[in-house]
């Protein structure tokens, strides 16, 4: 092959790379959920890491207008294998609390995925409004 047909197949792969590699700007995506007496709301963003990683942060504020307790709940799957569920913030009574998570996953595929719940009461995720999927 010459020079010319090389260069040429370089500069291919080289824009190919560069296609794949490539990603869109992260833009906040808003989310809600309503149970009870209690609101979560906010945004929820995913910033590629550059190759199939990246991650997602979903904040916001969860807001109670009664005497019960709401709480934000939240579960990674792993390679199609849930993890515990993990209570991430309370609020008890009139009020509200800031909702802040952070993951980095490390591969973009449907077997990794996180779960937010809100859900009343302070002690199990049980009674619980749909999950929110970022």
């Amino acid at each position: 092959m010459r020079l010319s047909g090389r260069l040429a197949v370089l500069g291919a792969a080289a824009v190919a790379a560069t296609a794949l590699t490539t990603y869109p700007a992260a833009a906040a995506t808003p989310w809600s959920r309503s149970y009870g007496t209690a609101t979560a709301a906010g945004t929820t963003e995913f910033v590629s890491d550059g190759r199939l990683g990246g991650t997602t942060t979903v904040s916001g504020e969860l807001t109670n207008t009664g005497a019960d307790c709401y709480s934000i709940w939240v579960q990674y799957i792993y390679d199609l294998v849930p993890g515990p569920v993990v209570k991430h913030v309370t609020q008890c009574g009139a009020g509200s609390a800031p909702i802040n998570i952070k993951w980095t996953s490390t591969f973009l595929t449907p077997t990794q995925r996180m779960y937010v719940r809100l859900c009343k009461g302070q002690e199990k995720a049980t009674d619980c409004a749909a999950p929110l999927i970022p």
